[in-house]
């Protein structure tokens, strides 16, 4: 049953996205707005053109001989784009409504990445990632949050849902209110144009508006937009970014360059979290894209399929805030392992990545002797791990100290998903920390893909759904 709400939610968010103009976006969503906030977007609006300068020329300077790109960069600005409830042009980065103190901090941030283009190694080793540090109050808890009259009941409903998820994994804590906050801090979750939220805790005595609008109505999507209300911000713009990211400034829409800026070192904290490719707070490859091509690929190849899914928070998104949020949950502390962090709900024992299970994640997630042996160990000669039909299994391949996996994908058929997500592809962990997403394949495919562990240990799940599914793998120890 699980599965078969997670594909009708997936369903409902690929719809095809209507053409329209800048102007018409900006008229829709202003006219849903508050008297105060429409004199903060107009600001906002007239700050991201300077934010789009800064970054046009930050591209340039990337671009350095690159004369295609460059003129196409500098095209004229196109009349129709696609609309997209997540990537409001007239929104930072798509669905961000930043305060006064924040815009200015942003402009000023990039001025200097700007200013300081020759020196780039400087900031390379600094703290890095998605928790904004410096532009954002953190909340108190139980968080107040209403939900307005302009949401249906089936709205309702799967906000509900995904703040129940939400709670469940972490330490955060809701309060319903049966009217409109006043004189308190809080979510007024309301239905307007797109999806949009303030970064953090924005005000102390009244509360602040998380829009749920056309579209914008999946768990996954809601789950994002209270995470920027948490204070996470997008996965894509960690300062750390071109590490992970191939950004292509040639098929981003000219005049929308604002909207791959990266954050300052200075301004957010990670907390030791590295990049998530799997991250529900990772912009779609054709992200403000005008050509349809890709405006964000990964640079590992293997994760092309899971960038941009919205279907769910990751577990590193998961991980994140209770990092940033929990750590005073628990007064006894315990050690978890395979990435796995400690349960703020239920101290004694750890949340675990998935494929891993026990009250401290060293253990292997079983789920039927129709799996098999589910225990592997590479060796110098090539062997072959398949399953069919539909089964949930889960495999841990381990080798000798000081050697590597190799892993050659020969085939797979199982859901169709794109983005491919965690639960419908089969999955591949080969990162040192089993924190982070695997690489994720969907449908049907039989080109090989080839990927090495980053150390000792590999971890396969293959959620088949279906009679026909499958999938063919081989395994071998390398140095």
């Amino acid at each position: 049953m699980q599965f078969l709400i997670l594909l009708l939610c997936l369903l409902a968010i690929f719809v095809p996205l209507k053409a329209t103009t800048k102007e018409d976006i900006f008229n829709a969503t202003r006219s849903t707005l508050t008297t105060e906030q429409k004199i903060q977007f107009d600001k906002n609006s007239k700050k991201l053109e300077m934010i789009r300068a800064i970054q046009r020329k930050i591209f340039e300077e990337q671009q350095t001989g690159k004369s295609a790109e460059m003129a196409s960069i500098a095209g004229a600005a196109e009349i129709n784009i696609k609309k997209d409830p997540m990537l409001n042009p007239h929104m930072f980065q798509g669905d961000m409504f930043l305060t006064d103190t924040q815009m200015d901090k942003v402009i000023s941030d990039i001025q200097n990445e700007l200013d300081n283009k020759a020196k780039a190694s400087s900031i390379s080793n600094r703290s890095k990632r998605s928790i904004d540090a410096v532009m954002s109050f953190k909340w108190k808890f139980p968080i107040r949050y209403y939900l307005g009259p302009t949401l249906s009941v089936s709205d309702k409903n799967v906000i509900e849902a995904s703040l129940t998820e939400l709670k469940a994994s972490t330490c955060v804590k809701f309060s319903k209110q049966l009217s409109p906050i006043v004189g308190f801090p809080g979510l007024n979750i309301k239905k307007a144009e797109g999806c949009w939220s303030y970064v953090g805790q924005i005000f102390s005595n009244q509360p602040q508006d998380v829009s749920i609008g056309e579209g914008c109505q999946h768990i996954g999507i809601i789950q994002h937009e209270l995470s920027h209300a948490l204070g996470l911000e997008h996965e894509q713009s960690r300062p750390d970014r071109d590490n992970y990211l191939f950004i292509y400034p040639a098929n981003i829409i000219s005049g929308l360059e604002d909207q791959f800026v990266k954050a300052s070192a200075s301004s957010v904290k990670d907390y030791g979290i590295l990049f998530d490719f799997g991250s529900a707070m990772l912009y779609p490859k054709t992200a403000f894209s005008k050509n349809g091509q890709n405006t964000v690929v990964p640079k590992i190849a293997v994760y092309y399929e899971a960038v941009g899914q919205h279907s769910r928070l990751s577990f590193s998104d998961y991980k994140m805030i209770n990092l940033h949020y929990c750590s005073t949950a628990c007064i006894l502390k315990i050690k978890c392992l395979n990435g796995g962090f400690q349960n703020p709900n239920k101290c004694t024992q750890c949340i675990c990545p998935n494929g891993f299970a026990g009250v401290f994640c060293s253990e292997i997630k079983k789920t039927g002797a129709i799996c098999g042996n589910i225990e592997l160990k590479a060796t110098a000669y090539a062997q072959v791990l398949t399953r069919y039909g539909a089964v949930n299994c889960y495999f841990r391949i381990t080798t000798d100290t000081n050697y590597k996996i190799k892993i050659i994908v020969k085939s797979v058929d199982v859901s169709v998903a794109d983005p491919c997500v965690v639960g419908r592809g089969l999955e591949v962990k080969f990162r040192s920390d089993m924190t982070y997403s695997g690489a994720v394949f969907c449908g049907k495919n039989n080109t090989a893909r080839t990927i090495t562990s980053a150390r000792n240990l590999a971890m396969i799940h293959y959620p088949g759904l279906a009679s026909s599914h499958s999938f063919i793998l081989t395994y071998q120890r390398i140095v």
